[in-house]
């Protein structure tokens, strides 16, 4: 039984800790306030598979269809699982009882420059070269009887390849709630009512029902065209999916 739940640099969530939960355990609160990726966070650390991040990705009604340089696809993929992007920091979320210990880790590794020397110069010296060196995400689930288990996904050809990890001693399940419009379809109505001059009179009863929320745009990144936002303290705008699902589904 989960007792204690620590999370870190995860999603919304910046260091929060909750003690004394019980069989049953009711979550109230704000769309936007993180009821969602709390329990996107205790499902992630169940794990232990990458292939979770990407379930939740699609229940929020983000896609999975994404393009771009391998740095872009990679935060396209993982970014989002950070507290403010913040992928210089670990995300960590812990979950612990009396008879039951399991972590999951996602670092995110900067690519990096490689010194390489190469062919002598015209002045004779040998010439400098640097080439970048793409580090993807890696996941690291510490488990009950001291299994630690890392998993590194990557993009080759065109394809994510993510390696099997174990099966967990402690299965999860996770069942949202609703049906979840897609992010390319709350674009598509967003654009008609920018073209019929109506997009003024929704986004000013928008913002009186979500007062952190405001300059609602239509944006094009790796992952696709989608609805962003800027949410308060947050450094950039963020998809209205990731922002709450029931700000998406309104």
């Amino acid at each position: 039984m989960i007792e204690t739940i620590e999370i870190r640099n995860f999603r919304g969530f910046a260091d929060v800790e909750l003690r004394d939960l019980r069989r049953i355990n009711v979550i109230v609160g704000e769309n936007g306030s993180g009821k969602t990726a709390l329990l996107e966070g205790l499902f992630l650390a169940a794990g232990p598979s990458p292939e979770i991040a990407l379930r939740t990705r699609l229940w929020r009604g983000q896609q999975l269809q994404i393009t771009g340089s391998p740095r872009q696809i990679d935060m396209a993929l993982w970014g989002d699982l950070f507290h403010n992007f913040n992928v210089k920091q670990n995300a960590v979320i812990a979950l612990s009882g009396k008879d039951h210990n399991r972590s999951v880790t996602v670092m995110f590794k900067q690519s990096g420059k490689i010194l390489t020397i190469g062919k002598k110069g015209r002045g004779g010296g040998e010439q400098v070269l640097f080439t970048e060196e793409e580090v993807p995400v890696t996941f690291r689930w510490k488990l009950p009887g001291g299994k630690d288990v890392r998993i590194t996904p990557k993009v080759e050809d065109g394809q994510l390849k993510i390696p099997p990890g174990p099966e967990s001693n402690v299965p999860a399940t996770f069942i949202p709630a609703g049906f979840t419009a897609s992010a390319a379809e709350a674009a598509q109505r967003y654009s008609e009512l920018s073209r019929t001059f109506k997009v003024d009179q929704f986004t000013q009863l928008f913002y009186e029902q979500f007062k952190h929320l405001s300059d609602i745009s239509i944006e094009t990144g790796a992952g696709g065209t989608a609805l962003y936002a800027k949410v308060a303290t947050v450094p950039e705008k963020i998809p209205l999916t990731l922002a709450s699902g029931g700000m998406n589904k309104l």
